[in-house]
Parts: structure tokens; sequence; C-alpha cells
């Protein structure tokens, strides 16, 4: 048996599996409930409780922890006033809103060649800011070239190690 022989049965069975999963997506988006009033270039996949699938990827964000241990949110928002933008914080969790202007021109009468994004409202996103590890009256943000950066320091009187330690007696003590 050739090397060739057994490329070719290599690449015939990549072919075969890539049809099949073709296949299979088609099945899956001729199941799914589309939204009525999207065009067939817009529709979503629903996710559980009726949100759009994709809204779970929208806004795109960075989150990560700075040497000093604040928490830090690069928000990717190209299109938004920073008036438009708003922040807030309840319980362990912060809150982000935002409203394209006005003046944002119809998409439904555009003809895309090719549409990698779509410009919509943030309407609520939470992200989970635990209050016991950071201080959020001490939060900074900033809005430059379409991202905004929002940082959270670390608070000073929060414990280096998680938990609690519970010290244990013998019985009959």
């Amino acid at each position: 048996m050739s090397h060739h022989y057994q490329f070719g049965n290599c690449f015939e069975d990549l072919k075969n599996a890539a049809h099949d999963f073709g296949e299979y997506v088609r099945d899956a988006a001729n199941e799914a409930p589309w939204r009525e009033h999207d065009g067939p270039f817009e529709r979503m996949w629903r996710a559980p409780g009726d949100r759009p699938f994709s809204d779970y990827f929208f806004p795109r964000v960075n989150v990560f922890t700075e040497r000093d241990g604040s928490l830090v949110f690069e928000f990717m928002l190209a299109g938004f006033d920073e008036s438009s933008i708003g922040l807030s914080f309840k319980d362990d969790k912060m809150i982000l809103k935002a409203r394209l202007p006005e003046s944002t021109p119809e998409r439904e009468s555009r003809h895309y060649e090719i549409h990698r994004f779509t410009l919509r409202d943030v309407d609520y996103r939470d992200y989970p800011v635990p209050a016991e590890r950071y201080d959020q009256g001490r939060v900074r943000a900033a809005y430059k070239n379409g991202i905004l950066t929002v940082t959270i320091p670390r608070r000073e009187d929060s414990p280096e190690t998680e938990g609690v330690k519970i010290n244990i007696q013998s019985e009959g003590s």
C-alpha cells in the first residue's frame, strides 16, 4: 500500500466528514427558533431565555487582573458616545448599558457585501465584581478610541486568603 493511497483515503474521509457536518448544521438551522422579523443574514440562533446567542458575545470584552490586584475590563464600544454609556454596581455585579446615537443610519436599507459586526444598543449586561474583594467606590473608567477601560481596585482590607479558618476541637472537650 503506497502513501499516496493512504492520503487519498484520508482526504476522502475529510470530505465526507465536512459534508456530514454541513448537513447537521443545515438541519439544526432549519429547526432553530428564528426571530420572525430578521432577514436571512441577520438571523440569530436563540439561546436559553429567548436571548440571541450573539448577545453573549456583545460587546466584546477583555477582563484581566493588574499586578496590584485591580480588576480591569476593556469593552469594545466603537460607535457609541461617551455620554450614552452607563456603568453602575448592584451587589456583586457591574452593570453596563449603552445607547447608539439617534443619527445611526438605517441598517435595514443597506445591502452588505461583507457583514462582520452589527451596531446595536447594549440594553443590559452584568459582570461579576465581588464587593468583598474589590472597592467598587474607587472605580475608574476611561473611554478612548472606542474602548471603555474600567479599573476596579482591590480592597485594601481584603484578606489575602479565601474563606474562613475553622478551629476544630476534639469531641468531649
